[in-house]
């Protein structure tokens, strides 16, 4: 599993290189709208467009029956049936795109979430370091050596009900610093963003093979805002893809 994360990763590394300079709201704009037409794209080739617009044509002259016979009780049942039977019919017609799209999508969303669900840290801000081990028993002894750019705060606080071991670091100044955990005879190193864009998220530690189960940054919470409006990425990134895709519909004659 850790492979495939990790070359999902490097991946949208390459992927958020040229949006770097454009800024988090910009980045994930772009990615929305490149989301949303993938969507679209997956949608209309998967899906046979004749049948649904038939179905939809159909629910349609229901709708019309419902209004023209609005006094008669017995039609009225019959014509709800109908349009009840043909959206049953939409839906079937839809199930396996819709399946084949949340796959992409989740692969999309879970590399999404760190870059832009947290931003890095600015020059002068702390972060609590963890690292979590596998197994049971006694807890190794765990160092981290920090490098020039990034100050050890505290002692380690060793957790051995959770198996993890914490830090609170500081940063001194903007960068990408390698944090070099020793656990027992071995090395890991853990990325820490300062003050840049993205994390090269491709790059963490290889912990296979290893006790190690994660190290992890607790980089702050990002929060996009307007003048009235402050919210969590994920529903900027549904919005945005949404309504792209729902607006170029009549020019890629999707139903």
């Amino acid at each position: 599993m850790n492979a495939i994360q990790h070359a999902v990763s490097k991946f949208f590394d390459t992927v958020y290189a040229p949006l770097e300079s454009l800024g988090a709201f910009w980045a994930l704009f772009v990615m929305s709208a490149v989301t949303g037409v993938v969507m679209l794209f997956l949608f209309k080739y998967t899906t046979n467009q004749e049948k649904m617009r038939a179905v939809k044509d159909r629910i349609k002259m229901h709708f019309i029956e419902l209004r023209l016979y609005q006094d008669d009780m017995r039609v009225l049942w019959r014509t709800q049936g109908r349009i009840l039977k043909a959206n049953l019919q939409y839906v079937r017609l839809v199930i396996i795109a819709a399946i084949l799209i949340v796959i992409p999508v989740v692969f999309i969303l879970y590399d999404m979430d760190p870059r832009f669900g947290h931003r890095p840290l600015e020059a002068g801000e702390s972060a609590i370091v963890k690292v979590r081990l596998s197994g049971r028993g006694g807890l190794p002894e765990v160092d981290l050596l920090a490098p020039e750019g990034v100050e050890i705060e505290t002692p380690k606080l060793r957790i051995p009900t959770e198996r993890e071991v914490d830090w609170r670091v500081h940063a001194t100044r903007a960068g990408v610093f390698d944090l070099a955990f020793r656990i027992e005879d071995r090395e890991f190193i853990g990325k820490m963003a300062v003050g840049r864009p993205f994390a090269n998220l491709a790059d963490g530690p290889n912990l296979k093979g290893s006790m190690v189960e994660a190290i992890e940054i607790a980089y702050p919470s990002r929060r996009f805002g307007f003048e009235s409006w402050i919210g969590h990425w994920l529903t900027l990134f549904c919005v945005f893809s949404v309504a792209i895709g729902f607006g170029l519909k009549p020019i890629f004659h999707v139903e």
